[in-house]
């Protein structure tokens, strides 16, 4: 993250070599690391401008839920009540892609799990800080989405059967 003080930059990472900037952004960048490897950030004034800034990096690692195989659970609650459940995708990697993602497939994921306790519908509504998408599937490895929405706000309304799992 880069911040200045009246100027405009640049703040772009390399590979150590400084030979080829591979990712490049007006005031935050984010990208994956392999361990061992160097890498070099750079801050570039913009148009000859310089100035004062305070530059801040820090390591995401991947959320405990970054994957299908590992979902977080949640159960939901039989009187009606709504489950509320916060995380955070930064640090993830895009595991998958929804059927609804036309416009950009690639995204990072987290994912969740929930097994019906009773025939019935369950609304699902995500309020989030970027464009994302939330979809369901009864399976990991089940590339069909039951339910999917790109929409903002992303919601549905799922129509599930007692004993099933959903993804």
């Amino acid at each position: 993250n880069l911040e200045t003080e009246g100027w405009s930059s640049r703040l772009y990472a390399t590979n150590g070599d400084c030979t080829a900037a591979f990712d490049c952004a007006s005031a935050e960048i984010e990208f994956d690391v392999t361990s061992g490897q160097t890498y070099t950030l750079v801050v570039d004034g913009q148009n000859d401008e310089s100035g004062l800034y305070t530059l801040s990096a820090f390591y995401l690692k991947p959320p405990p839920n970054d994957t299908c195989a590992n979902p977080e659970v949640v159960t939901l609650p039989e009187n009606g009540d709504t489950v509320i459940v916060s995380g955070d995708t930064r640090g993830a990697t895009d595991t998958d892609s929804a059927e609804c993602q036309a416009t950009d497939p690639e995204g990072r994921d987290v994912w969740y799990t929930f097994t019906a306790t009773q025939d019935g519908l369950v609304d699902v509504s995500l309020s989030s800080s970027f464009d994302a998408t939330v979809y369901a599937r009864n399976a990991c490895g089940d590339a069909t989405d039951i339910v999917c929405s790109d929409d903002d706000p992303e919601r549905f309304r799922l129509g599930v059967t007692a004993g099933q799992t959903y993804t």
